[in-house]
């Protein structure tokens, strides 16, 4: 584990986010949540992010650009075992005493052992796991949701996905969306290009299936062509249907 930066006295609280998205890099909607996540709170509170993993020089610039001064802590592994994410994780909170701890995604749920007496422990869900089906070790919804209630607060990021946790745990589920404001821009008339950025993501893969196989023949027949960027690519058949573009990660 790397030398924790010194604590600095500040009146704003102290809150400790530990995940293990590399949010410096745009690539998926995890990746760009964390860093909204990491830029508002770095604006109101003392803030410390741990990434559970290596991050080099290059990394620790591109993670603080353009957003607020905050403190990272990385380990030095590439592929860190749970043990030693936890070893580092008690270290951190002992050098920091965060007065709250935030840990992005349930994957993170082995370190809430480890959350110092006392100090409100927060699960930002990103998406429901559950929601997963067909995915290896995707827990149901009773499963999930018994893990969530250990939690001082859970932070969900779509309004059905809140209602059907707050029906359970009352008011420690918060609704928090992305913070990302868009402005709406009119159709072109004359346009007939179509474009779909997505990950991997198994419900990304079967969102696109669907319009494949649901949607597209019929947009294809008023001559739209159909432009796919990102990891999504992947699932594509080869060849893409007629009219379809795969553009890979770009």
């Amino acid at each position: 584990m790397s030398t924790v930066p010194p604590r600095v006295a500040s009146s704003r609280p102290r809150v400790l986010l530990v995940t293990a998205s590399e949010f410096w890099r745009p690539i998926s909607g995890d990746h760009a949540r964390t860093a909204a996540l990491v830029g508002a709170l770095a604006r109101h509170c003392e803030l410390s992010v741990m990434f559970a993993g290596a991050m080099d020089d290059a990394a620790r610039r591109e993670a603080r650009a353009g957003q607020p001064p905050f403190r990272i802590v990385a380990g030095n592994q590439g592929r860190p075992s749970r043990e030693g994410v936890l070893r580092a994780f008690r270290q951190v909170c002992g050098a920091l005493a965060p007065q709250a701890v935030i840990l992005s995604r349930l994957r993170l749920d082995f370190l809430r052992v480890a959350v110092p007496a006392g100090v409100p422990c927060v699960l930002d869900t990103h998406d429901l796991e559950s929601d997963s089906a067909g995915t290896a070790a995707a827990p149901d919804f009773d499963a999930e949701l018994a893990l969530l209630a250990r939690y001082d607060k859970v932070l969900l990021i779509q309004r059905d996905d809140h209602a059907r946790v707050v029906a359970r745990l009352g008011a420690r589920a918060m609704c928090v969306p992305h913070p990302v404001r868009l402005e709406p821009a009119p159709v072109r008339p004359g346009s007939r290009t179509i474009g779909y950025c997505a990950s991997r993501w198994v419900s990304n893969v079967r969102a696109l299936q669907w319009l494949l196989d649901e949607i597209w023949p019929a947009l294809r027949a008023g001559g739209a062509t159909l432009q796919v960027a990102g990891f999504v690519t992947r699932a594509l058949p080869a060849p893409p249907p007629d009219g379809v573009v795969s553009r890979g990660y770009v």
